[in-house]
């Protein structure tokens, strides 16, 4: 057999002084960890996770932070015991970055709030309101009840049904005027209360029951406005059993200038239907049913907020600029050290004879 042949298999059968070095330091279920076959696996589940998520799963969730913390584990395992990350330091730094990116990712899983409700002019904000879309084991209690109170609404709009902006003011508990606008949100103990497309009418009821029980006040929501222009009519329960069916008649719409959508755009005018026969209610008047009476106050805006929190955004965002930085530099160091066309190269290699 040709020594060069002999040479070549003693070679690829016994391994380098550094690859023993490495082995004898780091076991083998150190360099397992490391192993790019853990990397695929934690990758196919993050996918399958994003998957269940998408098909509003509950176990979405934890497939997706079960295999974050996965892959973090396999980056941990691979900066310590690959020995190409202590002579590159951009490539190192990289790595660390997408460790960290994976921790934060892992976090905004277990802390993201998505949440949303619906609140009238002059109503008191209340967390027990909130409609929760999803809620992360690590998220803290909404503010609490009385953390602000709504004040005016109102919605600019070109001619016809061409929105501009909208107007949101609100009163907090410390007195402090604030607001939300389109884009602006408010942010009450680092949640975002932004606002909607979804606004409309309500019909401001209090109601007096016949015997004595507390007076009660309360909002009814009539549909959006003027998405659902032709539809501002509703059906009610009241406390006594008695159906009741409530309608509105909202002005016309400019088409040719400019307008304002608020509480004037409505007719203060509430029409009652209670067993085929309707009643017209004026602000202040009371209609007598069987287990009470109810009176109409007035008219008001909804408008609709969506509630968002997820502190880990700051942490995602730096971690994803020191991976793009440290990759930007490794790439334009490989370019600056590589040989230009045309320059004779020495031959410096070692020739065993």
């Amino acid at each position: 057999m040709p020594e060069s042949t002999l040479t070549t298999k003693m070679s690829r059968a016994e391994p380098t002084g550094i690859e023993r070095q490495r082995r004898k330091i780091n076991p083998a279920w150190f360099r397992t960890l490391a192993s790019l076959r853990i990397t695929s696996f934690g990758l196919l589940l993050l996918g399958a996770g994003g998957l269940a998520t998408s098909r509003q799963s509950d176990i979405g969730q934890w497939l997706i932070v079960a295999s974050l913390l996965l892959l973090a584990i396999n980056l941990c395992a691979a900066l310590l015991s690959n020995p190409l990350f202590r002579v590159k330091p951009a490539l190192f730094g990289m790595h660390v970055g997408l460790l960290l990116l994976a921790v934060s990712l892992a976090y905004g899983q277990l802390s993201r709030f998505r949440g949303h409700f619906e609140i009238t002019e002059g109503q008191v904000f209340d967390p027990r309101q909130v409609i929760i879309d999803r809620q992360g084991v690590l998220v803290p209690m909404l503010p609490v009840e009385g953390a602000f109170k709504q004040g005016t609404i109102w919605i600019n709009y070109a001619p016809g049904m061409m929105r501009r902006e909208t107007h949101s003011q609100v009163v907090m508990a410390d007195g402090r005027l604030s607001g939300a606008t389109d884009g602006r949100p408010l942010i009450i103990e680092k949640n975002r209360f932004y606002v909607t497309h979804n606004k409309g009418f309500s019909a401001l009821i209090t109601w007096w029951p016949a015997q004595e029980s507390p007076v009660r006040l309360g909002a009814l929501h009539f549909p959006s406005y003027p998405r659902l222009a032709p539809m501002q009519r509703l059906s009610w329960t009241a406390p006594d059993g008695t159906a009741l069916s409530f309608e509105i008649t909202p002005k016309a719409i400019p088409q040719d200038e400019n307008w304002t959508l608020s509480g004037a755009m409505s007719e203060a005018l509430l029409l009652v239907t209670r067993d085929g026969t309707t009643t017209s209610l004026q602000p202040g008047e009371t209609l007598r049913l069987t287990g009470g009476a109810f009176r109409f106050e007035g008219i008001k805006m909804w408008i609709g907020y969506r509630i968002f929190r997820d502190p880990s955004l700051y942490w995602c965002f730096a971690s994803a600029m020191i991976v793009v930085c440290c990759l930007a530099f490794h790439l334009a160091g490989r370019n600056l050290r590589r040989p230009k066309r045309g320059v004779a190269q020495t031959d410096t290699r070692k020739v065993n004879i």
